[in-house]
C-alpha cells in the first residue's frame, strides 16, 4: 500500500515574505520521513552554507492543524494526501503540492515471525494480539485503507507507528501494522537467510514479506 508523500511550499497567512541574506528554512515533516529527510537536510545545508534547514517532525494531521493555527513553516512535507488537501484547501500554500516519496504498510513482528505470518488477512487469526494506528494522520490512514480490503481485529490502537513499534519491543503485542521506514528504522537491519525478510540486530522487530 503505497502512501503519497507531498512537498508543498507555505506561507503563514496566504502571503509570502522575502526571505534575508542568512536563510533559515523550517520544514514540516511527517515523523515517518525522519531519517531520510534529515540526511536530506544535512546535504542541503552543506552545499549551501548560507542556508540552515530546521525540522519539525510530528503526525501529519498535527502539523496540518499548526498550519491552519497559524504557525509558520516553509515547508510541508505530509506523509499522506488528506492533510495535504487540508492545508491547501486553507488557502495555506504557495505552489502545487507534488509527490516526492512513498510509503507502504507492513507487518512488523518480533525477530523470528513465529507465527508465520505471510498476509494482512493472517492478522485476524484467533488469540493474535495486534496493534494498528487508530488516531488521524498518515498512518491511520493507510490503515483504514487497508481495512477497506481486510478485515482486522487489533486489540490496540495507537497514536502513531513509533507506538505500535513500541507495543512490538515490550511485548505487549505480538504484531502490528507500520510503515516500512519506521520499522527499518528501529535496531540495525540485516537480512535473513531468504534474503526477504529484514531483522533487527539487538532484537527489536522484524518485516514480514506480506501480500493480500
Amino acid at each position: 500500500m503505497a502512501v503519497g508523500m507531498l512537498l508543498v511550499v507555505s506561507a503563514s497567512g496566504c502571503s509570502s515574505q522575502s526571505l534575508p541574506a542568512t536563510t533559515s528554512i523550517t520544514v514540516f515533516a511527517s515523523s515517518a520521513m525522519v531519517k531520510s529527510l534529515t540526511a536530506i537536510g544535512k546535504q542541503f545545508e552543506a552545499e549551501n552554507p548560507e542556508t540552515s534547514v530546521e525540522f519539525i517532525f510530528a503526525g501529519s494531521s498535527e502539523l496540518s492543524a499548526e498550519l491552519s493555527d497559524g504557525n509558520d513553516a516553509d515547508v510541508f512535507v505530509s506523509g499522506d494526501r488528506d492533510n495535504m488537501s487540508a492545508v491547501a484547501n486553507a488557502g495555506l500554500i504557495d505552489s502545487t503540492p507534488v509527490p516526492i516519496a512513498a510509503n507502504s504498510l507492513v507487518i512488523a513482528t518480533a525477530p523470528g515471525n513465529h507465527d508465520n505470518l505471510r498476509s494482512f488477512a493472517d492478522l485476524a487469526r484467533p488469540g493474535l494480539r495486534v496493534a494498528v494506528c487508530g488516531a488521524p494522520g498518515a498512518c491511520g490512514s493507510a490503515t483504514r485503507q487497508l481495512e477497506d480490503r481486510v478485515r482486522l481485529h487489533p486489540q490496540n490502537f495507537d497514536t502513531t507507528d513509533s507506538d505500535v513499534l513500541k507495543d512490538i519491543t515490550s511485548g505487549k503485542v505480538d504484531v502490528g501494522l507500520v510503515f516500512k521506514t519506521n520499522a527499518l528504522n528501529v535496531g540495525v537491519m540485516r537480512p535473513n537467510r531468504t534474503g526477504r525478510v529484514c531483522e533487527k540486530v539487538p532484537s527489536k522487530v522484524q518485516t514480514a514479506p506480506v501480500s493480500y
